[in-house]
């Protein structure tokens, strides 16, 4: 009788530690989106672009990500699936400056997400936009890029550590209540 009642008693404790493992929104959770990384020169014509220009990446009319021109370059990250963000892999990426179209475009695939991809950019004409020269202007361009940094850093950390402690309770009362139930069904 008292092997019967250890045993329910070890088993409903295991119940109630996979119960918990079970229900834990963390193992629902979808891991963040590998972004697609873009960069290389800038040109605007024909010499390299000056410092401080926002190159943006538009998906059908909508910003999915941005950079600040430096020493002639650009760099990009592209992370579909995070929100604000409505790209998705298959889609064309044109590129923007002050107004100005590039005729380089970059497209999403599976093949080149999360790679480091080269694409060199020349812009022709007189940008709409003057350079961004002070850290205060370049915050004043988009609010989108800061909200997918949140995203991203938000998503990295899974929520099933937040049941971390509650697991290690259940297993060390298991553990103990196990010992118990040896020490008292041993013979004297």
């Amino acid at each position: 009788m008292r092997n019967l009642r250890s045993h329910l008693v070890m088993l409903s404790l295991f119940v109630v530690l996979v119960s918990l493992l079970v229900s834990s929104r963390g193992f629902a959770q979808t891991p963040p989106p590998i972004p697609w990384s873009v960069g290389g020169s800038v040109t605007l014509n024909g010499s390299p672009a000056a410092d401080g220009y926002n190159v943006t990446a538009v998906d059908n009319g909508a910003v999915v990500g941005y950079s600040l021109t430096s020493g002639g370059n650009y760099s990009i990250s592209i992370a579909c699936g995070t929100p604000g963000i409505t790209c998705s892999s298959g889609d064309t990426i044109s590129f923007q400056m002050g107004g100005l179209t590039a005729s380089q475009t970059f497209a999403l695939s599976s093949s080149n997400e999360g790679l480091p991809n080269t694409l060199n950019l020349a812009f022709t004409g007189t940008p709409a936009q003057a350079q961004q020269t002070t850290q205060a202007s370049v915050t004043q361009v988009t609010t989108t890029p800061v909200s997918v940094v949140t995203a991203v850093t938000s998503v990295s950390t899974p929520e099933y550590t937040n049941y971390l402690p509650v697991i290690l309770a259940v297993v060390l009362i298991t553990l103990g209540a196990m010992t118990t139930l040896r020490r008292k069904n041993k013979p004297a």
